[in-house]
C-alpha cells in the first residue's frame, strides 16, 4: 500500500509540474513583456512630459507678455484720451464761435437791412 500511495503522489507531482511549468513560463513572459512596455513608456513619455512642460512654460511667458502689452495699449488709449480732450473742447469751442459768429453776422446783416430799409423809407417822405 505504502508503494501504490507513492506512485500516486509520484503522478501527482509530475502532473502538477506538467500544468506549472507552463503556467510559470507564461508569467515570466508577461513579467519581460511588462518590463518592457514600462521602459517603452518611460523612454517615450519623459521626452513628451519635457515637451509638454517647456510648451506650459511658453504659455506661461506668452501670456505675461500679452497682459504687459494689454497694459501698455490702455495706457496709450488713456494717453490719446487725454490728449484729444483739449482738441474736442477746441472743436466744441470753434463749432459753438461759429455758431456765434453766424448769429452775430446775421444780426449785422439785418441790422444793415433794416437801416437800408429806414434810410429808403425817409428819403421816401421828403420827396
Amino acid at each position: 500500500m505504502g508503494t501504490v500511495f507513492l506512485g500516486i503522489l509520484a503522478a501527482a507531482a509530475a502532473l502538477l509540474a506538467f500544468f506549472l511549468i507552463p503556467t510559470l513560463l507564461e508569467i515570466k513572459r508577461a513579467a519581460r513583456s511588462a518590463t518592457l512596455t514600462l521602459d517603452a513608456i518611460r523612454t517615450e513619455i519623459r521626452p513628451t512630459l519635457e515637451t509638454l512642460q517647456g510648451t506650459l512654460q511658453e504659455h506661461r511667458e506668452l501670456t505675461r507678455r500679452a497682459n504687459r502689452d494689454l497694459l501698455r495699449i490702455e495706457d496709450l488709449m488713456d494717453q490719446a484720451r487725454r490728449l484729444m480732450d483739449p482738441d474736442k473742447r477746441r472743436l466744441e469751442l470753434a463749432t459753438v464761435l461759429g455758431s456765434v459768429s453766424g448769429v452775430t453776422s446775421l444780426a449785422r446783416a439785418g441790422r444793415k437791412g433794416l437801416e437800408i430799409f429806414l434810410d429808403r423809407l425817409r428819403n421816401t417822405g421828403r420827396r
